[in-house]
């Protein structure tokens, strides 16, 4: 099998993107072209003589800013924004143009990964254009998303109110529903190097709460705080990142400071007993999900939508937040070491079973294999299990 994967070479803070390529090459043979994966000189003679002297291909694999935005402008501030890059501004425009054109062209199956994608806020016009540039999506489906009714911290999410002002919120939800046929329904994963196997005995944190401080989060954190028993895993990093980003100097950006920032986020989860997390106002299956487990952490969890689907069982491999009280849960789990020490096994074992960088390989194949015998209907996840719809 042989896939042409279409993108922009860089490094991010949520590393899904950059481990996709290392994923399909674990299965496939797969050619990398775009803005850094080439020489500027083969990138300015286009995707169509690249395809034609490299080729030929089963499948052609895109990502985000290739199929839901047009704006080289938008996907420029996105990537200086948030990425390390090795190639040039100059670069996004018509490297993104040429890659539409042959996309409207090419028969080749089109498989487009858009698991960074921000699913809740999507327009219609976008949706649109996700349909035009695939054939098949990878994230999360149906299954992983809710109706704007059943969501009740929707409304507490100050970065949602302002959305809301914009575009209508929830059409993600209606377009898995009516599209489940197209979804490869997988999303973030975690590579081997960041499976810790420490004692949650030998670690410093009692208690950590992993991610942006969403609404849940920040509530969780400061009563875990007020009680002085707790040793809480110091966040402090990330208020001087936030506030070099508003200043407008972009750690991220930046090889040391982005360097700096990952080994910050790692060292926190790894010398943590507990971490929580949640899937924020649209309770998604994010990738803190699969991170704290593998990082040997008990998971402690406002459930995405999911949850189970996803093989995470309360009391077994994760424990649900009480969201009253997660100070007093904390320490009752810390009281028993040994019953923590089982949960949190257990849930490392359910990632590196089920969400794992050889794990995603293993679906994708199947799912591509799929593709080709043209018995491809969609797929969906029970009990851990990833399933075919027929």
């Amino acid at each position: 099998m042989k896939i042409l994967f279409v993108g922009f070479n860089a490094k991010y803070i949520n590393p899904t993107n950059q481990l996709i390529p290392r994923m399909l090459k674990l299965f496939a043979d797969v050619v990398l072209f775009g803005p850094g994966f080439v020489s500027d000189d083969e990138l300015n003679r286009g995707l169509s003589a690249f395809a034609e002297a490299h080729g030929p291909f089963d499948f052609i694999a895109t990502t985000t800013q290739l199929v839901v935005d047009s704006n080289p402008d938008t996907t420029e501030h996105f990537y200086r924004r948030y990425s390390l890059l090795q190639w040039s501004k100059a670069s996004i425009s018509p490297f993104m143009t040429d890659v539409k054109h042959y996309m409207r062209s090419s028969p080749l199956p089109k498989v487009a990964f858009v698991m960074d994608l921000d699913t809740f806020g999507i327009s219609a016009a976008l949706l649109s254009q996700l349909n035009q540039f695939s054939d098949y999506i990878v994230t999360w489906g149906k299954g992983f998303t809710r109706p704007n009714s059943e969501l009740p911290y929707m409304e507490l999410e100050s970065a949602y109110k302002g959305k809301a002002k914009i575009v209508p919120l929830g059409l993600w939800y209606d377009f898995c529903e009516s599209n489940s046929h197209k979804f490869i329904n997988i999303a973030h994963f975690v590579g081997v190097h960041e499976f810790d196997f420490t004692s949650t005995a030998l670690r410093s944190y009692d208690v950590s709460v992993a991610g942006q401080l969403y609404y849940s989060r920040e509530r969780t954190l400061d009563l875990l705080k007020k009680n002085k028993k707790l040793r809480v895993g110091s966040t402090g990093y990330r208020f001087i990142f936030s506030l070099l980003t508003k200043i407008g100097w972009s750690p991220y950006s930046r090889f040391i400071p982005h360097t700096i920032y990952r080994a910050l986020f790692k060292r926190v989860l790894c010398q943590s007993k507990v971490s929580m997390t949640d899937g924020a106002a649209y309770d998604a299956a994010i990738r803190k999900f699969m991170e704290i487990p593998a990082s040997g952490a008990l998971l402690l969890a406002r459930p995405c939508v999911g949850f189970e689907s996803l093989g995470f069982r309360d009391g077994e491999s994760a424990v649900l937040l009480d969201e009253n009280d997660p100070a007093g849960q904390v320490l009752r789990l810390i009281a028993d070491p040994a019953r923590l020490q089982a949960i949190a096994a257990k849930g490392q074992e359910v990632v590196w079973r089920n969400h794992s960088i050889q794990a995603r390989a293993h679906q994708m194949e199947r799912s591509f294999n799929r593709i080709l015998e043209g018995r491809f209907a969609g797929s969906a996840w029970r009990d851990g299990e990833f399933i075919f719809l027929e």
